[in-house]
């Protein structure tokens, strides 16, 4: 089958029926070699109940998207719509990604102690088969789940409660996946099921961080904004205002056809009153900094149809 035509009903497929020790349970732990992020890959054992609780839990996360009917786009940093699943063709699309899947065809991984690492960063859940298809679940994951010796635990079988004090420190598992990632020799496919926590799991922010920093000097030159560096702190530690500031810096064509009247005709015709301008350019502060964003994206439309004015959250380009 065509990458292009891989879908999540054909994987969904492709893992009902498959034995529980094709299952592997792997846990990820987030670290900063000379200032660079860096993971620990640490493997586990399970049993063939808990390899086919895996199976059956990305079968039913999968069951879930495929009953919405959800439609496919490529990634892109800039979606925020919640009915779409966004894909991508190649691990190197995704910052850190490519390491992650060849730390798990390592044969000298330790095992997991929850005692001695406690900043769990997320999991994986590997499943190959015979014909040496990889499918790879990813989930941020949150030490926090961990639960301690000593508490109790409610087990329940259906209507029926039973009570028992746990002998040894476990973690429970979420049923949700962020990522889903399809591998058959060189053929590729990612399906991003929860986009903030995929891109908090491979530490988007972080290289949007640096991007950012490195393409400082494109919003320098368009002499928009008073204090760039005041834009830049202000958003650098809030992924949503991040993700938007970079896309701006990739928008060289559009920066280059905004000039500072525009903007103040905008701020009019919007009463957007919070941009103070000084010295012929705006002035960021914590305050304002979602209109002086939106400002330099071009957000503030008008419907030629109504006449009715609008701030958009996503767009696409019409060129007839």
């Amino acid at each position: 089958m065509e990458m292009t035509q891989l879908n999540l009903i054909e994987i969904n497929k492709k893992i009902h029926g498959e034995p529980p020790e094709n299952v592997r349970l792997y846990f990820l732990k987030k670290g900063n070699k000379k200032g660079k992020v860096s993971f620990t890959l640490f493997k586990t054992e399970i049993t063939a109940v808990i390899g086919s609780a895996l199976i059956k839990s990305i079968a039913d996360q999968l069951d879930l998207f495929i009953n919405k009917d959800v439609q496919y786009e490529p990634y892109s940093i800039e979606t925020e719509i919640e009915s779409v699943v966004e894909f991508f063709n190649d691990s190197k699309n995704v910052q850190n990604l490519p390491e992650i899947l060849k730390l798990t065809s390592r044969d000298d991984l330790d095992f997991i102690s929850f005692k001695k690492d406690k900043s769990i960063w997320g999991y994986i859940i590997y499943l190959e088969n015979a014909t040496h298809e990889i499918i790879y679940c990813a989930r941020k994951y949150n030490i926090a789940s961990l639960l301690r010796r000593g508490t109790i635990n409610a087990v329940l079988h259906g209507a029926e409660g039973r009570f028992k004090e746990i002998e040894d420190d476990f973690i429970s598992l979420d049923k949700d996946i962020d990522l889903l990632f399809y591998q058959s020799g060189k053929d590729q496919k990612g399906f991003i099921l929860h986009k903030n926590n995929f891109e908090r799991f491979f530490c988007l922010q972080d290289a949007l961080k640096e991007r950012v920093m490195s393409d400082k000097k494109q919003i320098e030159d368009r002499n928009l904004v008073k204090n760039v560096d005041q834009l830049i702190d202000t958003c650098k530690n809030d992924l949503r205002k991040l993700k938007k500031l970079y896309t701006i810096i990739q928008k060289t064509v559009l920066l280059e056809k905004i000039d500072i009247t525009q903007i103040r005709k905008t701020m009019t015709d919007y009463n957007l009153k919070k941009v103070r301008i000084v010295d012929e350019r705006m002035v960021v502060s914590r305050d304002n900094i979602w209109e002086v964003l939106s400002l330099l994206n071009d957000d503030y439309l008008k419907s030629y149809m109504t006449d009715l004015k609008y701030e958009a959250h996503s767009k696409t380009l019409h060129n007839p």
